[in-house]
């Protein structure tokens, strides 16, 4: 879907139509039926759909002479829902573990809009490279106690720094012609030691950055090129499948466990905390004093190792 966002005219936002090249293999569907719709003030929609990768045309016409053009779009992807058997969230594992959810980003690109990319997506990128304005890291199933922040400089007759927001916030710019020329991402929060960030960076005129780690910052050489692509990734640690005396704490109540004598019962069911007891301690032979008052010092047999 093709939606008019809004503009800074305010009252007198310019109108848009909108059209396709014959044979360019997008069809735009209007409420109207028309080839060529108007969307007269911000809101209105068309939806859009392509077989292959193609363009399509916005022309910007101020609702007086002189008036403004300024309009800003974005591209809103439309799903069906799942089949009702696979409508229910998957539960949480063994251990209570809820299925990990990795973030999105939303970029604002210049002279396109506001996109949003899945993990381990481009942002524009080497391929189709875009001048990226803002950011915002969107995780609305994130996981308990960890959070993204993004952060960016701008350049607006100058630098122009955004301090880090959490996820939800947007930074840096829309439709101001100023470009990211540095971002900056941290994985915060207790539980942020269980997952990992990578992320590659291109910047106008050079290589493909990659970095891994919680807190990464990346810019260009001289700290003023533009950002004209984008790819993060927040991936999952393996867990741990060691057990120690301590995870025994962590056991369900409700697992049974089977006793010496063959009957089943719950290590926290009352009276069963005597059923095991802490081992005895070692006890050595104390050194034996002599009537004479000299210590006599036992020595321990030696295992004799089995002939080769």
């Amino acid at each position: 879907m093709f939606r008019y966002v809004s503009s800074r005219a305010g009252i007198e936002a310019p109108e848009v139509m909108v059209s396709a090249e014959p044979g360019s293999g997008v069809e735009i569907i209007a409420p109207d039926g028309s080839s060529r719709p108007v969307l007269r003030n911000p809101g209105d929609a068309v939806v859009v759909r392509a077989d292959r990768d193609s363009s399509m045309r916005a022309a910007i016409t101020p609702v007086r002479m002189g008036g403004s053009r300024d309009a800003q779009f974005v591209f809103e992807r439309i799903t069906l829902s799942p089949p009702a058997d696979n409508c229910y969230p998957e539960p949480a594992d063994h251990y209570g573990h809820a299925p990990f959810s990795p973030p999105s980003i939303l970029a604002h690109v210049a002279r396109r809009g506001d996109v949003t990319v899945a993990s381990g997506e481009w942002v524009c990128g080497p391929q189709f490279p875009m001048v990226i304005e803002g950011l915002q890291v969107v995780w609305p199933d994130r996981p308990h106690d960890v959070d993204l922040l993004v952060g960016c400089q701008i350049n607006s007759r100058g630098r122009r720094v955004f301090p880090q927001a959490p996820s939800g916030t947007f930074v840096g710019t829309r439709g101001k012609a100023a470009p990211l020329i540095g971002v900056s991402f941290a994985l915060v929060g207790r539980n942020a030691a269980g997952y990992r960030l990578t992320c590659e960076a291109l910047f106008l005129g050079c290589q493909v950055q990659a970095q891994e780690g919680s807190d990464l910052e990346l810019s260009g050489p001289t700290g003023l090129e533009p950002l004209v692509g984008l790819r993060i990734r927040v991936l999952e640690n393996a867990r741990s499948t060691s057990f120690s005396r301590d995870s025994l704490a962590d056991r369900p109540a409700d697992i049974p466990m089977l006793s010496a004598a063959g009957r089943t019962y719950s290590p926290r069911a009352p009276g069963n905390a005597d059923l095991f007891p802490p081992p005895a301690p070692a006890v050595l032979p104390a050194p034996s004093v002599s009537k004479t008052g000299r210590v006599r010092v036992f020595r321990a047999e030696r295992p004799i190792s089995n002939a080769r």
